[in-house]
């Protein structure tokens, strides 16, 4: 009994250390380091189904203790579009490689509604001066980025969308949230998937009008399984990469990188390694020719 109340407490402990470590990092400044570009363009951060602010908060507190961009803020934004701020919007114009993190409050809505908050929050952006964001999504955090891309990306009231990462984005799934007991795939053919789902059908169709490229960064986990699907124990690759032709008819810019292993799990994509580095490499570390 004392022991397990002992392991009790040092849980309560690492878990009130881990939230408190979350939150002093944000509005810390940087040192900018040889080799990488910095500028004041800000990257949102956009969570998945059910996210939190451990969805991206310890991939957030790498890239600022490795002196590569600093989080400014973390907004989260209610039902009827409104937000609070932890952190402050204003330090945008003054930081190195400025991320915001975004939580929903609601954080099972639909990609659709949640582009819409999106879209309040940018356009408040716009309104304090932002030209341009990049966007990064995990799982149907990363529909969502594509969606906002598709509904908003042309608006001219509106931040430019100029890169985008998406992390094990389901782009040709029925179900863009919650686990299915099977995991669903429309296997690839050299012309695209075998059959597409509506998601699938509403990207290609409204990415192709934006009149801006947008470079896009794909990430897909593969967590070697010995099953005919791969996948990444939620979402399968076929799936993820699924990405590839929706953007191959368009003037969109498209790279995808597969990560393979254990650590390519869904849910460990986001504190693996190789994720860090080839989000770095893309966003702030390769000239930004669109720039």
């Amino acid at each position: 009994m004392i022991v397990g109340l002992l392991l009790l407490v040092i849980a309560v402990f690492i878990f009130l250390w881990d939230r408190w470590r979350l939150n002093v990092f944000i509005g810390v400044p940087i040192t900018a380091r040889e080799h990488f570009s910095y500028q004041h363009r800000p990257t949102l951060f956009i969570h998945g189904y059910h996210g939190n602010r451990y969805s991206f908060g310890h991939l957030l507190h790498r890239l600022w203790q490795a002196n590569i961009a600093e989080t400014v803020a973390r907004v989260k934004i209610y039902q009827d579009g409104s937000y609070t701020v932890v952190g402050s919007l204003g330090d945008i114009a003054q930081a190195q490689n400025p991320c915001i993190q975004v939580l929903f409050q609601q954080a099972t809505a639909s990609v659709l509604q949640q582009s819409d908050w999106l879209q309040h929050l940018t356009h408040d952006l716009f309104k304090k001066g932002v030209a341009s964001v990049n966007l990064v999504g995990h799982s149907m955090g990363a529909v969502t980025a594509a969606v906002y891309c598709a509904r908003y990306a042309d608006q001219p009231d509106l931040p430019k969308v100029k890169r985008v990462v998406t992390i094990a984005g389901p782009f040709n799934d029925f179900e863009l949230g919650k686990d299915t007991k099977k995991i669903f795939s429309y296997p690839l053919t050299k012309k695209g998937p075998e059959k597409v789902t509506p998601i699938y059908v509403y990207l290609r169709t409204h990415l192709q009008k934006l009149q801006e490229p947008i470079h896009f960064l794909n990430i897909v986990g593969n967590i070697l399984p010995t099953t005919h699907v791969q996948h990444d124990g939620s979402v399968s690759a076929d799936s993820g990469l699924a990405l590839g032709f929706i953007l191959a008819p368009t003037q969109h810019l498209y790279k995808q990188a597969v990560i393979r292993g254990a650590n390519a799990a869904h849910s460990l994509l986001h504190e693996n390694s190789l994720v860090d580095l080839n989000i770095i490499d893309f966003l702030w570390l390769t000239p930004l020719k669109e720039a």
